[in-house]
């Protein structure tokens, strides 16, 4: 990652391969999901230019954080490195994938990878501070608007449908702080619990 970066002066932020803990030939993400729950192959080894990079391994130039820097506390939880590559492409620089560095992460299997009360919370909580603070105008409007009325009903009521009734609630408090601005740690959701 260290020899791709030094390439090109533009590219900012770069990340590895990442593949499950649990399945280490199943990929987690390659800058994108599209190779996500797939075995390992040639096709995801082309090292390129990507829309983000995953904030489990993430190798950041010193002058891009002197230009925009730090992650955003306000997110506490999920979501601050989209909120940074969206201020790294802001300030024109690259987003940069390399298929040949890998890592393993400990995330479970399951597409629907939040089980815990504290993470549907954050997650839903934070997609809201993510479109509030880097979304204007028509952009903005149309954004939250998609996500009230299609994402968050659907979401919640296939929680609803399996009976998920905690994680149902957390997902309802979670929009619910989004919209009244509520971010940064909340100390009434606990970060721990068994999986709902």
């Amino acid at each position: 990652m260290v020899k791709v970066g030094e390439k090109d002066e533009k590219i900012g932020v770069i990340g590895p391969k990442i593949y499950f803990y649990d399945e280490p030939n199943i990929i987690w993400s390659t800058g994108s999901q599209k190779y996500y729950g797939n075995i390992d192959n040639k096709k995801n080894n082309i090292s390129e230019e990507v829309k983000w990079v995953m904030g489990c391994a993430f190798l950041i130039k010193a002058n891009l954080i002197k230009n925009v820097g730090l992650l955003d506390p306000r997110y506490f939880l999920y979501g601050e490195e989209i909120d940074y590559c969206i201020r790294v492409k802001k300030a024109k620089y690259k987003l940069f994938y390399v298929a040949n560095s890998k890592i393993w992460h400990k995330a479970p299997l399951q597409k629907q990878i939040h089980s815990k009360p504290y993470q549907v919370y954050y997650e839903c909580r934070n997609s809201i501070l993510l479109r509030r603070k880097n979304y204007s105008g028509i952009k903005f409007f149309i954004s939250i608007l998609r996500y009230l009325l299609l994402t968050m009903p659907y979401y919640i009521l296939t929680l609803l449908k399996d009976k998920k009734f905690i994680l149902a609630l957390s997902a309802i408090k979670g929009l619910k702080d989004g919209l009244f601005g509520l971010h940064g740690e909340n100390k009434q959701i606990k970060l721990s619990g068994k999986r709902a």
